[in-house]
């Protein structure tokens, strides 16, 4: 309650009374990776009717990434990264190794609103600080990659002295988007 957010879904999660249902969208396709025994993830995002497309996060496990890209037939022409932390950056230098010059590497600091074409589509930078100084989300129609600016029932771990801009930010760039976002 002091933090603005709603106790009771927090306990429901932590109580392991709730989770998030997954829910598919079009031109996504999510990718599990561990960091140690700790669940990551990425995902891949096709920009149109092409083979292209964009890395968002690494999953820190190149290797599970690029096997599903093979297996879908998308080739990786830009690696978005949310944000420094290890778990979204990972496996980064050998990601870009294999893709080799084709992939550019976005990440902070990158002009809010700026676009990545990613074959026939974009993705719209949105800046998002909060849960650290650096973090981005990426748009896209019907789509929102945000890394841990937000999880299912709270914000992510806020940076030091940034929890009311980091909520703010939230609020304005990613549940002002469009519903069914």
């Amino acid at each position: 309650g002091a933090l603005g957010l709603h106790p009771g879904r927090l306990a429901d999660i932590a109580l392991a009374r709730w989770s998030p249902s997954v829910i598919g969208c079009a031109g996504v396709t999510a990718v599990q990776g561990f960091m140690g025994t700790y669940p990551v993830w990425g995902y891949l995002w096709k920009g149109g009717a092409g083979p292209e497309a964009a890395v968002i996060d690494t999953a820190h496990d190149p290797s599970r990434m690029l096997g599903v890209a093979a297996k879908a037939g998308l080739r990786i022409v830009a690696i978005c990264l949310t944000h420094g932390h290890p778990d979204h950056r990972g496996g980064l230098e050998a990601l870009t190794r294999e893709v080799g010059a084709r992939a550019r590497v976005y990440a902070h600091p990158l002009n809010d609103g700026a676009e990545i074409q990613v074959g026939e589509g974009h993705l719209r930078v949105a800046a998002t600080p909060g849960h650290t100084p650096d973090s981005v989300a990426y748009l896209a129609d019907g789509v929102a990659f945000v890394g841990d600016a937000l999880f299912a029932g709270s914000l992510g771990r806020s940076a030091p002295g940034r929890y009311d801009e980091h909520r703010r930010v939230v609020r304005e760039k990613i549940l002002g988007l469009p519903p069914g976002t």
